[in-house]
């Protein structure tokens, strides 16, 4: 489109909007905010830190625990799991993982909670065309592990290992020792292959 401005033509690519004329400066109004913006006296998260160092609750909206409950909690995954992880059996650095993630308001509770190697733990939120771990539970402190894969999120997949704990893994880790005998072994394998109704 074409306008005169001042003696010069001007052209726009935008239909009745036309750009100003060369060497001519445009006077624009300075943005101002409808509400001024209102400054707090505390920084981001300050309310909470200062909570949970008074001992309250490590989140709120959420059924969490107190800093020393939720400690006491991890030592009585850690004595549950034997200090091994309770899917692949491996020795080390465990890390408590929520089945239930956190951010979605998944409770800091033991039927929610299980101790995971931190290989393991990340396979909880990896891509399915890496392969990734679904872990739920069954109550009691027992859980049903499935390894899917699958080329993307939507597509469908397969189970390459589904075991409920103890896992196999676990056992052999532990000798077949710590009160466990074969028939517990032969019944969890029994129990999975009647799962897909309960945890599929």
């Amino acid at each position: 489109m074409l306008s005169t401005r001042g003696g010069h033509l001007a052209s726009s690519g935008i239909e009745g909007v036309a750009e100003p004329a060369p060497g001519r400066a445009v006077k624009r109004s300075a943005l101002r905010r409808r509400t001024p913006l209102r400054r707090g006296s505390r920084r981001v998260g300050q309310a909470a830190r200062e909570r949970v160092q008074a001992g309250g609750k490590l989140a709120l909206g959420r059924d969490s625990e107190t800093r020393d409950g939720y400690r006491a909690l991890v030592s009585r995954l850690l004595e549950r799991a034997r200090r091994r992880c309770e899917w692949s059996g491996v020795r080390g650095l465990l890390d408590p993982a929520h089945i239930r993630a956190r951010s979605a308001g998944g409770a800091d509770e033991e039927d929610n909670l299980v101790m995971l190697a931190r290989a393991a733990h990340e396979l909880m939120s990896a891509p399915y065309a890496r392969g990734r771990l679904l872990v739920a539970p069954l109550g009691q402190g027992r859980f049903c592990f499935r390894l899917v894969r699958g080329a993307h999120k939507w597509a469908p997949k397969t189970v390459e290992s589904h075991e409920h704990t103890p896992t196999l893994a676990w056992l052999r880790a532990g000798g077949l020792r710590a009160g466990l005998r074969l028939e517990r072994l032969l019944w969890n394998g029994d129990e999975v292959a009647r799962c897909p109704r309960r945890c599929g």
